[in-house]
């Protein structure tokens, strides 16, 4: 019995021929369908690339650039692109909604720092520092649009500001 069933399947899904009969060329068809729509599936997402870090490096395996989230439960977007050495060169970070900007020497100083305060402020800030990393220069506008330019010595103490 079981080989009388399998005989009349294989009568439907052929003709005398070898060509597929009406039910199997459809299926054939379904199959083809969903295996070009599995193609462009993929196709689409691989356009699309997720992750937490992003490592860009030269010849020599030295990371010189970084795209990612900064650790830790507030995480930043961040982004960074490194001296010739790796030791970073400029970085910019987007932390509780306030745009940092730094620019370091190749040791490592910061020589250069930007800022925009958060949300619900209209402060900016710029720093300049000097080969040790202090802040000799800071200018910025503070709330309610105020300017200040400050100067400040070796010690870190200011010598001379305005408006005072």
């Amino acid at each position: 019995m079981a080989k009388k069933k399998a005989k009349a399947r294989a009568s439907l899904t052929t003709s005398k021929s070898g060509s597929k009969s009406r039910p199997a060329a459809a299926a054939a068809k379904r199959a083809e369908a969903s295996k070009r729509a599995r193609t462009e599936r993929a196709s689409t997402q691989a356009s699309i690339v997720e992750a937490r870090e992003f490592r860009i490096t030269d010849d020599a395996g030295v990371v010189r650039a970084v795209l990612g989230m900064t650790r830790g439960r507030s995480g930043a977007p961040h982004l960074s692109l490194m001296h010739d050495d790796g030791t970073e060169a400029f970085e910019v970070t987007l932390a509780r909604d306030e745009p940092v900007m730094r620019l370091t020497d190749s040791a490592g100083r910061t020589r250069v720092f930007l800022a925009i305060a958060g949300i619900g402020s209209d402060e900016a800030r710029i720093a300049l520092s000097d080969g040790e990393g202090r802040p000799r220069l800071f200018i910025g506008v503070r709330s309610g649009g105020k300017p200040t330019l400050a100067v400040y010595d070796a010690a870190k103490k200011k010598v001379w500001e305005t408006p005072e």
